[in-house]
């Protein structure tokens, strides 16, 4: 079980039901730098929210100073 970030994350449940839907990753090229159940939460993510610039300032503030 994981942590839920946000209220449009995927639970564990729905992950294991979409998963299987999801296209095979290809070998070739680059690796994978993010899992599929992450980029799906952040399209649910902004589907739910509709995008509120507010939010997104300041997790990259948070995120700026997480890496600073």
């Amino acid at each position: 079980m994981r942590k839920v970030l946000y209220q449009s994350d995927l639970s564990d449940e729905e992950w294991r039901l979409l998963r299987p839907l999801l296209p095979k990753p290809k070998h070739l090229g680059r690796p994978v730098s993010w899992s599929p159940r992450w980029i799906l939460n952040g399209i649910f993510y902004l589907l739910r929210t509709g995008f509120n610039s507010t939010l997104v300032r300041l997790e990259a503030a948070q995120l700026r100073h997480a890496v600073s």
